[in-house]
């Protein structure tokens, strides 16, 4: 599991990455706003383990996942040269124990936001991550939680900073 957050975290902060180094580069001004929208289809193919203890015992047998993570974004840069970032995933997978064959339910949303309002301070991120990998009967289940969220005001003072990662079995 430590693999799978691991490579998940990756591909998680090359996208906060970029949109925060956009966010804290100073943009000219446009003469009226861009739009930027983007839909795609991210594959998605691992095997969750259950001896893995970065999954905290949650999981009675290896499990694997696999499907499509559809992925929508939309970038505006507006007049005043501001940044408005807003990018979402909805997993669209199947998973299944590799012992048992039992079907496991997954779900989760991913939601990642910045605003950067006229390439100045203030400024605004706010990312949350849901996994939950939800076993039938007695098999185990899985729940992943991430939030982000980070203002820095008109003076550079960052006023708010939020981080919390729990992984929870139920």
């Amino acid at each position: 599991m430590r693999t799978q957050l691991s490579k998940l975290s990756s591909v998680v902060g090359v996208i906060v990455a970029v949109a925060v180094l956009t966010a804290l580069s100073p943009l000219s001004a446009k003469a009226q706003a861009q739009v930027i929208t983007q839909k795609f289809d991210d594959p998605f193919d691992q095997i969750f383990s259950a001896s893995d203890p970065a999954n905290a015992g949650c999981l009675t047998e290896d499990v694997h996942v696999f499907g499509t993570i559809p992925t929508r974004s939309q970038t505006i840069i507006d007049a005043k040269g501001g940044l408005h970032v807003n990018f979402h995933q909805i997993a669209n997978l199947e998973a299944v124990g590799l012992s048992t064959g039992n079907k496991y339910h997954t779900q989760g949303p991913l939601t990642f936001v910045a605003y950067d309002f006229d390439g100045t301070n203030p400024r605004e991120i706010f990312f949350h991550n849901v996994v939950q990998l939800i076993g039938p009967g007695g098999d185990g289940n899985l729940n992943v939680h991430v939030l982000f969220h980070a203002v820095i005001n008109a003076s550079g003072v960052q006023t708010v900073d939020v981080l919390k990662a729990d992984i929870v079995c139920h």
